[in-house]
């Protein structure tokens, strides 16, 4: 397997901002990203992000988003078992 990191830096920001969305928060690049909408406390938000964005029969990430932090819980492959 051939790693390059420019190339998996833009995969891991992928999940980083696509979790954030799902979970009804700004992404990074937005302002105001510290705490969900700044109204208090962020709550804890689990979340599924497809491996392959725009494509639902691809294996899913199933991930935390915690204010800022996002945590990978398992990968979900397209048959719904988790792999890890």
């Amino acid at each position: 397997m051939k790693m390059n990191y420019a190339r998996d830096k833009k995969r891991v920001d992928y999940f980083e901002s696509a979790a954030r969305s799902s979970a009804g928060l700004p992404t990074k690049k937005e302002e105001g990203a510290v705490n969900g909408n700044g109204n208090g406390p962020s709550r804890r938000r689990k979340v599924k992000v497809p491996m392959v964005a725009g494509s639902e029969f691809s294996g899913q990430l199933e991930l935390i988003v915690d204010g800022e932090e996002v945590f990978i819980v398992s990968l979900v492959n397209p048959r719904g078992n988790p792999s890890l």
